[in-house]
């Protein structure tokens, strides 16, 4: 019989090279998935921030009469400006939430379903 005669150094090699190659594999699939979860988680929990904070707004609507303006929305939730006017911006759809400017140029974003003396 002949065959294949591989020595201990050949068998060595021949592990150290599978070991490799599965080590790369398994790295390459669980990098990918861990992004991807990271992603996933990370959107996951700024879309129930962002909800958290428009359930806040509201609630401070509702105690303002329906009225806020972006000052109010900074001190009520602790965020900068920009980022409340951003977030009141967003709200804005022109039925639920309807941005006018004020006299003075401020922009106030008005709930109609909480204005004071709305029948409904």
């Amino acid at each position: 019989m002949h065959g294949l005669v591989i020595g201990p150094f050949g068998m060595l090699l021949g592990m150290v090279i599978v070991y490799h190659a599965a080590s790369l594999l398994w790295n390459s699939l669980h990098t990918r998935n861990w992004k991807k979860l990271t992603w996933q988680s990370s959107a996951s929990l700024d879309e129930e921030h962002n909800t958290g904070q428009v359930i806040q707004v509201f609630r401070l609507a509702k105690r303002r009469g329906g009225k806020v303006k972006v000052s109010d929305v900074v001190i009520a939730l602790g965020i900068t400006p920009k980022k409340a006017e951003n977030l009141l911006l967003e709200m804005s759809d022109g039925y639920h939430v309807v941005m006018d400017v004020d006299s003075d140029g401020h922009m106030i974003f008005t709930i109609p379903d909480f204005l004071v003396g709305k029948k409904g």
